[in-house]
Parts: structure tokens; sequence; C-alpha cells
């Protein structure tokens, strides 16, 4: 990642000058490359003057290699625990469904041994009265 951010960096700092202003720095993201290359590093650019004053950690209107490293980690960090945040809340929700359908499977199963059972029952009474029936035309 941190390659990644590097080569970004050297791709935007074309005068080597070790910072960009404001101007540069939106220049440089017109370039289709920057853009895909900052797309690749998972960060959201919908805000390109925020996202630079939050770059501009000493507020000089210029972003140093170092702030920029440091921000774009920052902001990659942030959109990672976005992600996390997303996933651990579909994972509940997920998990919650499940133990929804568990207990109403359960109950479901509940209910047919009932009836299985009470078929069961019907059956052995069944038998009984044709085992009676039997015994009663045998012996006569």
């Amino acid at each position: 990642y941190m390659k990644d951010i590097r080569i970004l960096w050297e791709r935007m700092d074309l005068s080597n000058a070790g910072s960009l202003s404001r101007r540069q720095f939106q220049h440089a993201l017109e370039d289709p490359t920057v853009q895909a290359m900052v797309e690749h590093l998972n960060v959201d650019l919908v805000d390109i003057p925020t996202f630079f004053d939050s770059l501009d950690e000493d507020g000089d209107g210029r972003v140093e290699l170092e702030e920029f490293v440091v921000g774009m980690m920052r902001s990659n960090f942030k959109s990672n625990m976005v992600d996390s945040h997303t996933l651990l809340r579909e994972h509940r929700k997920a998990k919650r469904s499940s133990e929804k359908l568990a207990r109403r499977t359960q109950d479901h199963l509940s209910q047919v041994a009932h009836h299985l059972s009470r078929v069961a029952q019907d059956q052995q009474q069944l038998f009984a009265l044709v085992e009676q029936k039997m015994d009663k035309s045998s012996s006569k």
C-alpha cells in the first residue's frame, strides 16, 4: 500500500517540488491515471477541497509528501473501518434472520412430531380394534 501511495505521489508531483498546492492537487486529480490509482487505493474523493484540507495538516496551503502519505493511510483506514462496520451490521442482521428461521423451523418440527405422535396413537388404537374384531371372529 505504501509503495502505491508513493507511486501516486510521484505521478501527482510532476515538478518534483515535494509539495502540491491546492490547484496542482486538483489538476493532478483530473488525470484519469491518477483517478484510477486513487480508486485502487480505496480513497473516496467526492469532495476534493475538503480532502485537500484534511491532508494539509499544517494549514500552509500545500500538501507535502509526509502529509500526503499520512492522510492517505488515514483515509484508507477510515474507509476500511466503514466497510468493517457495514459487514458487522450485515452479519448481525443475517444472524438474527437465521435465528428467527431456526426458531420457526423448530416450532414446525415440534408440530410435525406432535401430529406424528397422534397418528401413531390412532394407529395403535386401530390395530387394537382390528385385533379385537379378529379375536371375536376367531372365537366364534
